[in-house]
This record gives C-alpha cells, sequence and structure tokens, in this order.
C-alpha cells in the first residue's frame, strides 16, 4: 500500500544485498497498537512468498524462554518434533533449517522479549535470537510495539545490526502527500470491496469522515469499512451507505467513545 511503499522498498533491498554480504542488514519496524504491523505482515508474505515458502513469518511466544522460542521457529520451520533433548540441539536444528530452506525471516511482537511482570528484558531470549542471526546470515525483519527500540538498544550487536529502522505512523490529513497516501488507501480499499457501484471511499467528503473516525490509524480504518461492508451487504446495498459507517461507528466506539458521530452530522 501507498503509506508502505518505503517499508517495502527497504525489505526487498535487505533482500538483495543479503545475497552479496556475509553480514546483512537488519530491520527493526515499529508502531503503536492498530497502526498495520500484522496487516503489513500478511500482505508481504502473501505478495512476496513462493510455494517453498523462503519467508519464515513467526512471532515472539508469551511467555518468552528460549526453549519456548526454540520450539516455536521449529514447528514453523516443520519439524516434526520441536522438543528436544536441550536448547543447544534446538537451536543448531533451528539454525541447519533455516540455512537450508529460508531467504527472509519476519519475527512479530517482539516487544515481547519484554517479562512484563517484572518489566526487564529477557536477555536469554535476545541472546538467542542474535547467536540465530549471526549463525545464518540472513536478513530479520523484526516488527514490534515502539518500546522495541529499546530492547535493540539494550544489546549493542544487535544495535548494530538493525541500523534499519522504520516507524509506521498514522496517515496524515496535513499535507498533499500524506493526503493522498490516505486517499490511495481509500481507493484500494474500495475497489476491493465485493460491490456493484464504488462507495466512494477517497471522495473528499467520505475520507475526511473516515480519517476523523479513525485518526489515520491503519488498524482502525480497515475495521470501520469492513463492517461496514459487511452491513451494507445484509441490507442488500450497492455500496457502503452513510448510515452503514455510521452503525459502525456506533457499535465499535472507534478511538474516543467521547467523539461524535461523523457519518451522521452534516458538517465537520
Amino acid at each position: 500500500m501507498s503509506n508502505n511503499s518505503c517499508l517495502l522498498q527497504q525489505i526487498e533491498q535487505c533482500r538483495t544485498y543479503s545475497k552479496m554480504s556475509s553480514s546483512p542488514d537488519c530491520m527493526l519496524v515499529t508502531g503503536p497498537s492498530g497502526s498495520g504491523k500484522t496487516h503489513f505482515i500478511n500482505y508481504y508474505v502473501q505478495q512476496h512468498n513462493k510455494p517453498q515458502g523462503v519467508i519464515l513469518n513467526t512471532r515472539v511466544p508469551l511467555p518468552a524462554t528460549v526453549q519456548s522460542i526454540a520450539e516455536k521457529f521449529l514447528r514453523e520451520l516443520g519439524e516434526p518434533d520441536p522438543q528436544f533433548s536441550s536448547i543447544r540441539i534446538s537451536t543448531d536444528r533451528v539454525i541447519e533449517l533455516i540455512n537450508l530452506k529460508v531467504e527472509l525471516v519476519i519475527l512479530d511482537e517482539f516487544e515481547g522479549c519484554v517479562d512484563p511482570n517484572r518489566g526487564r528484558v529477557v536477555y536469554e531470549v535476545v541472546d538467542w535470537i542474535r547467536t540465530i542471526i549471526n549463525e545464518t546470515s540472513l536478513p530479520f525483519v523484526l516488527f514490534g510495539l515502539n518500546q522495541s527500540k529499546n530492547i535493540i538498544n539494550s544489546n549493542e550487536q544487535l544495535k548494530r545490526r538493525f541500523s534499519i529502522q522504520h516507524e509506521l505512523k498514522p496517515y496524515s490529513y496535513d499535507s498533499a502527500e500524506g493526503l493522498n497516501q490516505f486517499r490511495e488507501l481509500l481507493s484500494e480499499l474500495d475497489m476491493r470491496l465485493p460491490f456493484i457501484e464504488s462507495s466512494l471511499l477517497a471522495e473528499e467528503d467520505v475520507s475526511k469522515r473516515i480519517y476523523y473516525a479513525t485518526d489515520g490509524v491503519a488498524g482502525p480504518i480497515l475495521h470501520l469499512v469492513r463492517r461496514a461492508a459487511v452491513i451494507a451487504m445484509n441490507k442488500d446495498h450497492d455500496r457502503i451507505e452513510r448510515g452503514d459507517f455510521a452503525e459502525t461507528f456506533d457499535y465499535m466506539h472507534l478511538i474516543n467513545q467521547s467523539k461524535l458521530n461523523p457519518f451522521l452530522t452534516e458538517h465537520l
């Protein structure tokens, strides 16, 4: 999507460069909850993965321990029995399988490397991830909440490896570029809707109301449009109508319950 074109380009550059270097660059992608991290991952894997599965897409398990993350990796890599007798054997097997069939590793929910009860970085897990990166020489793309930056900064070797950092921010309505990106997103969503007519999502009046309802955050935008589409289909509408959005907004209480429903008022 338009707002993520730079991120797409950066990941592809990492993959290309890794084929020419024994120490490829890695990336950290951060953003608040609802900023579209998981949606982007699913979109990227769907578009770029091959039938043989050259992208390893997994997430940090909770609670995060070396044993739990090693088993998580092994399951995703197709190991039929991921519970080995020792961490050393598990780690060696992860490295072997990644080197055998993976070109890119995507690790989501990296903030899970912080113990939620003690509020401290689980350094053993971070060191295990660093070991896998060093022993496979593949590009890793870590996704997490903004506090993930603190985890990277707590380890000097990881900090050097993750020199490329990208923050997923809400769409902007304050500049021509930001407005164009936001409306391009809405246009793309509109084209994917299963209606006879266009829902005119990118039209000025509709887009302004959607932005007010969601503050330009990707997750709420997608939820708003998807649920409104379901309501419209259940009513046999030919497209999403303003009343469908109004009903969706009231049901979801998007962003802030004290907000006026932007789809019920004539002027914002």
